[in-house]
């Protein structure tokens, strides 16, 4: 299981790097558990539907663990809801 502490604004680029750093260490398929609690986002509902075409993209390659984030920052909160949904859809990785 991984655990991942976000702190401070979390950005595109970050979720990005982190998705690229997970995939480099052949981790994708571990269960994880995001602590956002210190976190906030400048997230757009555009960049969110661009990290779900991103992980169903890399979901092709290789399986997906089950990701839980704790949020208590409202936009936060949702922008990842947005992202759970739309990847559900999808059939995508499951992220609550």
């Amino acid at each position: 299981m991984l655990v991942t502490v976000a702190e401070g604004l979390i950005s595109y680029e970050d979720v990005a790097a982190h998705l690229r750093e997970e995939r480099s260490a052949d981790a994708l398929d571990a269960p994880e558990l995001i602590d956002a609690s210190g976190a906030t986002t400048d997230l757009t509902p555009d960049q969110v539907r661009m990290i779900v075409d991103r992980l169903m993209a890399l979901k092709k390659s290789q399986p997906f663990g089950i990701t839980a984030v704790v949020a208590t920052n409202d936009v936060f909160y949702g922008m990842i809801r947005m992202l759970g949904i739309l990847s559900e859809l999808q059939g995508g990785p499951v992220v609550e």
